[in-house]
């Protein structure tokens, strides 16, 4: 017979457990969706580049060759002292839509990309926004025409950007804190409440910039342009996803741990000032899968009977799997299905962990 204080425990596990369920169950139906190509009207891709002379020698020409009818490229030179306007110069001579825009050494902009942003923004020929980085390369020549389909009905499209798959945990575990913070918004964005993207992969309409006054109101920050931007301009009715592999771009991937942990703590520069709805949403998750853990741990050293317990965490485990499985294979991380049982706990833990430290030590450099 079970006590008042396991009872109490016992409904809190199958609290916890419904949310893991509900949140398999969105997943599950994202892994279902489809896009097709569609061209709804020219684009205007903006990278901002700050001396990226490499990556642009191994990016860029795989983004001017997109099958697409009718875009330019806007590439904001953010006052880079290696030879990245050579580069941009020899290119533009063999691009017609390549555009550069130098911003000189001698203009005091802020700390950050979002000025140089700002520039390639307004500098912009066409309404339709996309986004991303130097260091980003395309995963297919359908791209552009497949982001462009999420023009069709809205503002705003978020897409995917994955990490190179390394031989390393760090490798592993970035690739699958970017997963899960991919699986956040983009479960978040279909059930109505968008609040972020990733600027490596994330299109917007021009005139949704300027009637939100651009970044002004966190001009201040660092970070912010593709999260606290997003939850003021985004909504239920004009943001969509778009999910298909062919629609993704990736990058390298930070390969030490001071490089990442550094990555981490300035993203969470921007946490504080996320609006409430989106502060309970984040929170949700992490906290029900420590109580979905713990509770049975409790359990097992405390002598109780566990058969109810055990009984539900094996259900709910099953189909945090399958929905992880489908989700996974949708955006080509497949292989770390295989680990993510151990990598959802180590994971779990140093996020957490990071999370505080960050907020403690209050970093505020780039």
């Amino acid at each position: 017979m079970f006590d008042i204080n396991n009872s109490f425990i016992l409904i809190i596990f199958i609290l916890v457990s419904l949310v893991q369920i509900f949140l398999s169950f969105v997943k599950f139906k994202i892994s279902k969706l489809k896009i097709s190509a569609e061209d709804n009207g020219p684009l205007s891709v903006i990278i901002c580049a700050k001396n990226e002379e490499v990556n642009l020698k191994k990016n860029l020409e795989k983004i001017l060759k997109q099958h697409f009818k009718k875009f330019e490229v806007i590439v904001v030179d953010d006052q880079s002292t290696d030879s990245t306007n050579y580069l941009l110069s020899f290119l533009s001579k063999k691009y017609s839509n390549l555009k550069v825009v130098t911003i000189n050494k001698n203009v005091n902009s802020r700390v950050g990309k979002k000025f140089a942003l700002a520039i390639g923004i307004k500098t912009a020929k066409f309404d339709n926004l996309v986004l991303t980085d130097a260091d980003c390369m395309p995963s297919s020549k359908k791209w552009l025409s497949l982001i462009s389909s999420g023009f069709n009905n809205h503002n705003i499209v978020l897409g995917y950007s994955n990490y190179e798959m390394e031989a390393s945990f760090l490798n592993k575990l970035v690739r699958f804190d970017t997963y899960l913070i991919a699986s956040s918004y983009f479960i978040a964005c279909f059930i109505g409440i968008p609040y972020m993207g990733v600027g490596r992969n994330l299109a917007y309409k021009k005139d949704l910039f300027f009637k939100n006054k651009g970044f002004a109101k966190h001009i201040n920050l660092i970070s912010g342009d593709d999260d606290l931007f997003i939850q003021e301009v985004a909504s239920k009715d004009n943001t969509t996803i778009a999910l298909d592999s062919d629609s993704h771009t990736s990058s390298l991937a930070e390969n030490t741990w001071i490089d990442w942990f550094s990555q981490k703590r300035r993203h969470y520069t921007t946490s504080s000032r996320y609006n409430l709805k989106t502060k309970l949403y984040l929170i949700i998750d992490p906290l029900s899968l420590i109580f979905f853990y713990v509770i049975p741990i409790y359990y097992i050293f405390n002598n109780q009977r566990i058969e109810i317990i055990f009984f539900i965490f094996c259900v709910v485990f099953f189909i945090k799997c399958i929905s992880n499985y489908k989700l996974m294979r949708k955006l080509k991380v497949l292989d770390l299905f295989y680990f993510s049982p151990f990598i959802e706990i180590f994971h779990l833990i140093l996020i957490n962990f990071l999370y505080v430290y960050s907020i403690i030590k209050g970093k505020k450099t780039w």
